[in-house]
């Protein structure tokens, strides 16, 4: 009798129970579709998921030649339409006569350049000589790819001078996919706008009217480097004020430093 008499209550409840299980269901999948997107609604008030990455803009490139290469990158950190430094530097030169530049989340790039330089300096008490560009080029796309699940936002360009002499360049994505460039590797917020122009300097793409593809001077790569990063801070706000440019030969490194206003646009 007690469990005929808990059925007809039961029975007695749902017309009112039923509705208010439904509506909880409702709004448990409203606030899953939301928070899916990146913001959950929960009493009129919005919160944003976390993102651990920001993009600090700015501009870097590389050009080798037959026995040099040149790294060039524009000193202006900014925050979407903030510029939060004009005079940061973006490269950081390594033992061997090497330049490693990065664009991408300055908190990371100094992360990064800090360990290298670490690493480098092991091998260089364990060996008693300084690595190659070659060793370092693969030791940095292994470094990267061991933080594949939380990766560093960087993208590297690694430039200097082989072990025959010749100037080379190592471009990588954040999680360490290494290729060595011919003769030109561009990163960074306007990158869009500079790689065109060094692949009519130096590949001849699209240029039918110009014979093939000549070696050129050290002074010319220079003039390149100078000419695209002007180029683009016309077009692109995130790049601008002053330009690091360091010439890499088998001599060593030498760096030329230009104050924010002199060659680039200082807004």
């Amino acid at each position: 009798l007690q469990f005929l008499y808990f059925i007809g209550e039961f029975k007695l409840k749902m017309p009112t129970v039923l509705p208010q299980f439904q509506n909880a269901v409702m709004k448990a999948e409203k606030v899953t579709q939301e928070t899916d997107a990146g913001a959950v609604t929960a009493g009129g008030v919005q919160q944003r998921g976390w993102g651990p990455y920001q993009d600090n803009g700015g501009t870097t490139l590389a050009i080798c030649g037959k026995d040099f290469a040149v790294v060039a990158a524009d000193t202006r950190m900014s925050n979407g339409y903030s510029i939060m430094s004009r005079e940061t530097s973006k490269a950081s030169e390594l033992a061997g006569g090497m330049v490693l530049v990065s664009g991408g989340m300055m908190a990371d790039r100094n992360y990064l350049h800090k360990n290298v330089k670490h690493r480098l300096s092991i091998y260089e008490y364990k060996n008693k000589k300084t690595a190659g560009i070659e060793a370092v080029a693969q030791m940095l796309s292994s470094m990267l790819y061991n933080r594949r699940m939380f990766p560093l936002y960087t993208y590297n360009i690694l430039a200097g001078v082989d072990s025959e002499g010749k100037g080379c360049i190592y471009s990588y994505d954040v999680v360490g996919c290494i290729h060595r460039d011919k003769t030109h590797a561009v990163t960074g917020s306007a990158r869009d706008l500079v790689e065109p122009i060094l692949d009519c300097y130096l590949g001849r793409s699209n240029m039918k009217d110009l014979g093939p593809f000549t070696d050129i001077t050290l002074a010319e790569a220079v003039d390149i480097a100078k000419e695209a990063l002007s180029s683009a801070c016309e077009r692109d706000l995130e790049t601008g004020d002053g330009i690091e440019i360091f010439m890499i030969t088998k001599d060593g490194v030498q760096r030329e430093e230009h104050k924010p206003g002199k060659l680039l646009r200082r807004d």
